[in-house]
């Protein structure tokens, strides 16, 4: 996601990264002159981006939340970012949210977009060609997204595929 932000982002653009996770993204999104807020469901994970913002002097605001629960307020985004769990199941630890809970996850993101999206706002999401992938496109059809994938990449070490997509209200 981080070499397609150039083509999304300008100076002031705003941001919501919905998965920070270590805050990386957000920091990527930062050096293109956006801001914003970054949530994560994981406490250890808003704890860990804050403290990165502030050493990197990235613009952002961390703040724990089950997808857009706790985002304040009524602000809208140019772009949300979001690199979902991909896989269905329970979880046992923090760090499963990481890969579990996928449909939960998707349903209220595409479901709570509409009203969080600046006019002409996107959501930039990665999603496993190994996951739930018949699961994410029937959501975005239920909730009247359109996406396509803009890019692609494999792991690093060449054995798992991660699309990419673009998606926005229909």
């Amino acid at each position: 996601m981080a070499r397609n932000l150039p083509r999304y982002l300008h100076l002031g653009s705003r941001v919501l990264d919905m998965t920070t996770g270590s805050g990386v993204l957000a920091i990527a999104a930062a050096r293109l002159g956006a801001s914003g807020v970054a949530v994560d469901i994981n406490p250890a994970a808003v704890e860990n981006a804050q403290h990165n913002f502030e050493r990197q002097s990235a613009p952002f605001t961390a703040i724990e939340s089950d997808v857009f629960e706790n985002v304040p307020g009524n602000d809208t985004f140019d772009i949300i970012m979001a690199t979902p769990p991909y896989l269905d199941g329970a979880h046992q630890d923090p760090l499963d949210y990481a890969i579990h809970g996928t449909s939960h996850f998707v349903s209220r993101l595409f479901r709570g977009a509409r009203g969080r999206l600046a006019p002409d706002g996107k959501i930039l999401m990665t999603y496993a060609k190994w996951g739930e992938v018949d699961m994410f496109k029937q959501a975005m059809g239920r909730h009247a997204m359109k996406g396509r994938v803009v890019d692609s990449a494999a792991s690093i070490d060449g054995q798992r595929e991660y699309d990419l997509y673009e998606v926005q209200p229909e």
